[in-house]
């Protein structure tokens, strides 16, 4: 939800589809196809403070797409970088892209050039399975991992400072995780009898 409108990304549906916040379609953009400028499978995605841009990864293609407020196409970016991308994050200052094929987060600067990458795949510390992430109030990194069934949080240079839920039994499968204007972490878990978990 951004400026009064709800962005839902359609990853079966090959589109992301626009409403108000009371639920009138407003438009759509993106359709299947093999050109540099059409969504195949978008995924996760995120706007713009500064100006509105909306930002769509699209998992097959391994881009990011970029469209303006008003649905028009604008540009991509991430190809050769990233494999799967799976949810996106944009800041005032980089751009943040959590990539499922090869587990990692990769930082663009504002102008989408690639910046550096942090966190990947392996033990001690590191991620096996990432699905989604936020940032907090201190910029640090959250990101739900299938397989580990935690929510690790790393600092902005990649360094793991807690894992919530490891050791225990508190996740099946976390996925979906935002925090909010309360500054609490909610979780989405694949757990039919608890759902949803607020910390």
């Amino acid at each position: 939800i951004y400026d009064k409108r709800v962005y839902v990304s359609q990853y079966y549906g090959k589109r992301v589809t626009i409403y108000t916040v009371n639920g009138n379609y407003i438009g759509q953009f993106g359709n299947s196809g093999t050109t540099s400028k059409t969504i195949n499978t978008p995924s996760g995605l995120a706007t713009s403070l500064i100006n509105k841009d909306v930002y769509v990864c699209d998992w097959d293609k391994g881009v990011v797409f970029v469209y303006t407020d008003n649905l028009k196409y604008k540009s991509n970016f991430g190809k050769g970088k990233l494999s799967h991308p799976q949810d996106i994050t944009v800041t005032a200052e980089r751009i943040y892209v959590l990539d499922q094929g090869n587990p990692c987060v990769h930082i663009f600067n504002t102008d989408h050039s690639y910046s550096h990458s942090i966190v990947s795949r392996g033990t001690g510390g590191q991620v096996q399975h990432s699905a989604f992430f936020t940032l907090d109030i201190q910029d640090n990194i959250l990101i739900s991992d299938h397989d580990r069934h935690t929510i690790s949080v790393f600092t902005q240079d990649g360094r793991l400072i807690h894992e919530i839920g490891k050791g225990s039994d508190m996740f099946y499968q976390p996925v979906g995780i935002v925090i909010d204007d309360m500054n609490r972490i909610i979780i989405m878990d694949r757990k039919e009898e608890t759902p949803l978990k607020i910390f």
